[in-house]
């Protein structure tokens, strides 16, 4: 009986794995489209009109999958123990990772006359919310 389980949990759940890894890799394109900086319900002009929230804006599409992904982890730790439920929790984590690296040039864009060490901090966001990496 638990052998019929867990395959019926596994599944689904590599799925996820799978779909999760896609959306990341996709919200994190560089290149903003003219649509994608567009007015948008409960987000200001000034933000959604930035290059910097298309990352953002991409993964909000996905709001019904977050869901879905964190109720599978769940069950999936529920069959073969948090410790395994884990790896879940990193490809989450870099969900949050993302999100933070969005909106760090956001919130310091009007910030005239940074440091460099800031600017490097902005930059390194920036990398971290768009896949861009060195050389």
């Amino acid at each position: 009986m638990l052998g019929k389980r867990q395959a019926e949990i596994t599944e689904p759940t590599l799925t996820n794995v799978y779909e999760m890894e896609e959306i990341l890799r996709s919200a994190r394109e560089p290149l903003a489209l003219a649509q994608e900086m567009a007015k948008k319900d409960g987000v200001r002009d000034e933000i959604a009109n930035d290059s910097n929230y298309s990352p953002e804006a991409r993964l909000l599409e996905h709001l019904d999958f977050f869901g879905r992904f964190r109720s599978q982890k769940c069950a999936f730790a529920a069959i073969f123990g948090r410790r395994a439920a884990e790896q879940l929790d990193g490809l989450w984590r870099r969900r949050l990772e993302i999100n933070v690296a969005i909106d760090a040039p956001l919130l310091h864009k009007d910030r005239t006359g940074a440091n460099s060490e800031h600017r490097a901090f902005l930059q390194q966001q920036r990398s971290i919310a768009l896949r861009i990496t060195k050389g």
